[in-house]
């Protein structure tokens, strides 16, 4: 197929899916892929170190029989691993080649999002028959009874 003519299906399937501006897109980022790249790198490591602090603190505490408090820090896990996946998807969606990878990026992103939410909420509201409930004049968590 000529250059021209698979030039010519990509600007219609851009427009059938309302992406026209995905070329504008491309240009504003080409410059910094390097630097995003380098900055997703950095940001991967200091999630993953977040990640392994978070992990020995919930093991000393289950260690000391504080179920309470490694229950709430297993929540701190969740809501950090949902960070570092929405990192990797927002960095497809900015920095990918692609289009149908940067269009499953997004509605992956979308669905986790979804998810989490729905996923924390379940975290706070039943966590191995405790309950707990954001406290209205403190803005923190307190135990149910």
């Amino acid at each position: 197929m000529p250059d021209q003519t698979r030039d010519e299906y990509i600007r219609a399937g851009l427009r059938a899916l309302g992406m026209e501006r995905l070329g504008d897109l491309d240009k504003a980022v080409a410059p910094q892929r390097t630097s995003l790249q380098r900055v997703f790198t950095s940001r991967h490591e200091e999630m993953l170190s977040v990640t392994y602090k978070i992990k020995e603190t919930i093991s000393m505490l289950r260690d000391r029989g504080w179920d309470t408090h490694a229950n709430l820090w297993n929540i701190c896990l969740y809501a950090n691993l949902i960070a570092h996946d929405l990192s990797v998807l927002v960095l497809e969606i900015y920095a990918g080649r692609d289009l149908w990878a940067r269009n499953l990026a997004a509605r992956n992103a979308a669905l986790l999002i979804f998810e989490s939410v729905e996923g924390l909420v379940q975290q706070l509201v039943h966590r191995r028959g405790n309950v707990y409930r954001v406290s209205g004049t403190r803005g923190g968590l307190c135990r149910s009874t």
